[in-house]
Parts: C-alpha cells; structure tokens; sequence
C-alpha cells in the first residue's frame, strides 16, 4: 500500500516537474522569437507578463492587419467626421485623446477651431497676413499638446501675423489645394502658403490600398462614429489624357470591397504618384502666385518632386535633419510621429527659412 502510494507521488511530482521544464521552455522559445523579431525590426518593445500569451496576441492582431496598433480614446467623441468635399474634417471643441500603445499610455490636448483647424494661439488672432499650413500629420502635430506643435511656435512668434493650421493626418497636397482654393475670404497676395512635402505625400495624393487600408482602422475611424466613418470617399488625384490633374473620390469601404464597381479604377504605378504631386503643387502655384513655400522634411536630395520644384523656382525650406543630429530620431513612444523636440528644431529651420523669403513680419 505504502509503495503504491509513493509510486504514485513519484508519478505526481515526475509530472508537475516535467510540466514546469515544459512552460518555461516554452517561455523560453517565446522570449527568444519576439525579441529576434523586434530586434530585426529595430523597434522597441515593452513585455508584459507571459511571452506566450504576448507572442500569442502579437500572431492574432498581426492576421488582422492590427499588429502593434495604437488604441485611442477621448473625453469628447467624435473628433472626425466624414465630409463631401475633403474626406474627413474634424469638429470643434477641446479633446483630451488617449493613446495606448505597447503597455505604454500618452495623453495630449487638441484644441480645434469654429472653422475646423487645429488651434494655434489660446485667443484667437485676427491680421491682416495669414500664414496658412498644409499637410499631414507631421505638421498637425498628432500625440503633442497644442503649445508643443510647429504652428502654434511660429504663432507665439509672430503677434502680428495670423497662422492658419489647415494640416490633418494623411491630408494629401490634393486635399491642400482644396482647402487652399476654398477659403473664405480668399487668398490674398500678401498671405504667405506653407506646404509639406515628403515621400509618403505621392501615396496619399492617390489614395493607394494601404492608405485606405490605414484609414480603415486608424485615428479617423477609431475617434469618429465607424459606421458615418465608412460612408466616407476619400479624394485623390489622377491625370487627364492631356496631363491635367483630376480630382476623384474613393469610398473607403473599397480597401475590403475590390469587387465593387465603384472601386473600379486603373493602377497607377510610382511614376504618375509624383506626376500627380507635381501637378498638384503647379496647381496651387497657380491659384496662388504670391508667397509659397514647400517644407520638405524627408527624402533624398534627388526625390523627382523635390527636383521638379526647384525646376519651378519654387522656394524651398529644408527641414531634414542630419541622422547624427540631435532630435534627428526623437518620437513619440506611443503613437511614433515626431516628438517635441525634433518639433522644436524644425520651428528654428522653418523661421529662418521664412525671414529669409520675407514671408513674415
């Protein structure tokens, strides 16, 4: 009786051993698979609790297409709403947005204006030049507080000038020249006219699959209503048989319904990407032939736009920092658009640059 009991405990405790060497080697093999992965991927990751059930949950978002996705929420819904004529806009009023990212949780204030821009002083400021920024959401200044973003500096620099913050995450150069050619009052010749320009713009003037693909789980759809979110056509630009720039509308629903009629539209390959930017920015010339400058923030010295706009004489303010200057690589460690700081340096380039060109007072 008595060895058949301790047969038994032996059983017992060869099991609970042998099912402990089994979790931790499994551990192990997680523990050693993610940090190979983040270590190729040169991106920061923050474990927390079992490396199998991380690396279990990092497989699941990854088949979804939400692999390491920032989640967001705020005091105030909705942030974005869907709009005719440019896409998506963003309603007026205060926000506190919320971003979990990686275990790790950010929050900042966004203040948006009557007329649906992001708010550049705390009262506003009416004068006689204006100094409108367009772009994306490296100049919006996504996950900084309004004090902290390229606008707002320039504004508390210049009290005699009004800066105008028309920028939005992935608005497009065709977007700007929407909104540029619809202000009310119009532009005038002493206003001054910043526009960004980096690679990723020639993707968004198109509205490419990945774009939208973004769009469909990203900050617009997650602070906006989904279902009026859905609804959404997303405006991009194509080229006539003569060269002319068009703008069209895609619905956004076609980044999972190809098979749709209505998302029907031919391939554009890389080189009509950036004839279609060129054209836009020529358009805007022409709308504005007053004071425009373009703030380029990436991209290589032989970039065909960056090439083309020189052809144009168009100004040019070049913001790219050195890799091996400070701030040249700061970013937010939630949402990974530019911090503060490389914020900050870049005000200095593009303030110089404007004193320069006599664009502001």
């Amino acid at each position: 009786m008595l060895d058949s009991y301790m047969g038994y405990m032996r059983k017992f405790i060869l099991i609970c051993f042998g099912a402990v060497i089994a979790v931790i080697a499994v551990e192990s093999v997680c523990s050693y698979v993610l940090y190979r992965h983040f270590a190729r991927t040169d991106s920061v990751f923050h474990p927390a609790g079992s490396s199998t059930f991380a690396l279990i949950e990092h497989v699941i978002l990854a088949a979804q297409g939400m692999h390491m996705m920032v989640r967001l929420s705020s005091d105030r819904f909705p942030l974005f709403s869907p709009d005719e004529k440019l896409g998506y806009v963003m309603n007026p009023g205060a926000y506190n947005i919320v971003e979990v990212y990686d275990h790790q949780k950010h929050m900042f204030h966004l203040q948006v204006t009557e007329s649906g821009g992001r708010a550049t002083s705390y009262i506003p400021v009416h004068a006689t030049h204006r100094l409108f920024f367009t772009g994306d959401s490296s100049m919006f200044g996504w996950g900084l507080n309004d004090e902290e973003t390229i606008p707002w500096l320039l504004q508390s620099r210049l009290p005699n000038d009004q800066v105008v913050n028309l920028s939005l995450t992935s608005y497009s150069t065709v977007q700007a020249l929407m909104q540029l050619s619809g202000l009310n009052p119009k532009l005038s010749a002493q206003d001054g006219v910043i526009l960004l320009y980096h690679p990723i713009t020639n993707d968004f003037n198109i509205a490419v699959p990945s774009m939208l693909q973004g769009l469909m789980v990203g900050y617009e759809m997650q602070l906006g209503d989904p279902k009026a979110m859905m609804r959404m056509k997303v405006p991009f630009g194509s080229l006539d048989p003569n060269g002319k720039l068009e703008i069209q509308r895609i619905e956004l629903s076609c980044a999972t319904s190809k098979a749709s009629p209505t998302c029907a539209r031919p391939s554009v390959d890389l080189d009509e990407s950036v004839r279609v930017t060129e054209r836009a920015f020529d358009d805007i010339l022409a709308l504005h032939p007053g004071h425009v400058i373009v703030a380029v923030v990436s991209g290589a010295d032989d970039d065909p736009v960056i090439r083309h706009l020189r052809a144009e004489r168009v100004t040019i303010a070049d913001l790219r920092l050195a890799d091996d200057e400070p701030d040249a690589h700061e970013v937010m460690p939630t949402d990974k658009h530019a911090g503060p700081f490389w914020q900050y340096r870049v005000f200095g380039r593009l303030l110089a640059a404007l004193r320069s060109e006599g664009m502001v007072h």
